[in-house]
C-alpha cells in the first residue's frame, strides 16, 4: 500500500546522522516511531498504527538487518510488525506462555482493539540485555506503568532514552488495561538513575522530546 500511502504520511526527522524519528503526523495520534542505526544492523523501536506500511521507508534509511522492539503491544505501536522478520519482545512469563510455535498472541486488552494481533517472536530480551547494533550498544529497560509489558530503551553513547508511551509530553494514560500509576513512577526512577545525567527522552505521540 505504498503507492497509495498520501503525501507527507510519513515525516522523516534526522535525530542524528544515525538516528532517526518516523512519524505520522497525519495519523489522530501523531505516533513517532524510532530507526537506530549501528554498523551492523538497525533497532526499530515502534511500527505505527498500520494504517500505511512504514517497511519501504525503513528500507530507504538503511539496507541493514532490521531488529524490530514495540514499545509495548498497543495496536498503534504494533501495526506493521508483521512487514520484518525479526521481531524482539521483553522476557515476561505471561508474554512467553501467550507465545505458541515462536507466534505471539495479543490479546484485546493488550492490543487495545477487539481482533487482537499475532506475530512471530525471534528474540526474548531480558530486562537490561544490551542490543550491540555494532559500534553502538541500546539497553532494553523493563519499564511497566503504562502497559505490564512497556520497554524503554537507553542509547546512553547519545544520551537519548527512547520511552515509548512512559510518559507523553500532552497526555500520559494511566487509565487503559493494566496500567499503573505507581509502576510508572518506579519506572520513571530506574530510568533516571540508568541513564547518562542530561539525557534527552524521545517519546511516541510528540515530535519534540
Amino acid at each position: 500500500d505504498g503507492a497509495n500511502r498520501p503525501p507527507g504520511w510519513f515525516r522523516v526527522i534526522p535525530v542524528d546522522e544515525h538516528t532517526y524519528a518516523l512519524a505520522e503526523p497525519q495519523y489522530w495520534q501523531a505516533n513517532v516511531n524510532y530507526l537506530l542505526i549501528g554498523t551492523d544492523r538497525a533497532l526499530l523501536f515502534d511500527t505505527g498504527p498500520g494504517v500505511y506500511q512504514i517497511g519501504d521507508v525503513v528500507r530507504s534509511l538503511t539496507a541493514l538487518p532490521v531488529l524490530v522492539i514495540p514499545s509495548h503491544l498497543h495496536f498503534d505501536h504494533t501495526g506493521r510488525v508483521g512487514e520484518f522478520d525479526d521481531i524482539g519482545l521483553i522476557d515476561l512469563p505471561v508474554l512467553r506462555a501467550q507465545t505458541k510455535d515462536g507466534v505471539f498472541t495479543a490479546g484485546a486488552y493488550q492490543f487495545l482493539l477487539p481482533a487482537g494481533t499475532r506475530f512471530p517472536v525471534t528474540r526474548w530480551i531480558a530486562d537490561g540485555e544490551v542490543i550491540d547494533l555494532g559500534g553502538r550498544q541500546i539497553v532494553v529497560i523493563h519499564t511497566p506503568g503504562h502497559t505490564p509489558d512497556s520497554v524503554s530503551l537507553i542509547d546512553a553513547s547519545n544520551k537519548r532514552l527512547f520511552i515509548g508511551d512512559l510518559v507523553n509530553r500532552d497526555i500520559t494514560l494511566a487509565n487503559v488495561p493494566g496500567s499503573d500509576v505507581k509502576a510508572m513512577a518506579v519506572a520513571v526512577h530506574k530510568l533516571l538513575q540508568l541513564a547518562p545525567a542530561g539525557s534527552t527522552a524521545l517519546e511516541a505521540h510528540s515530535e519534540k522530546p
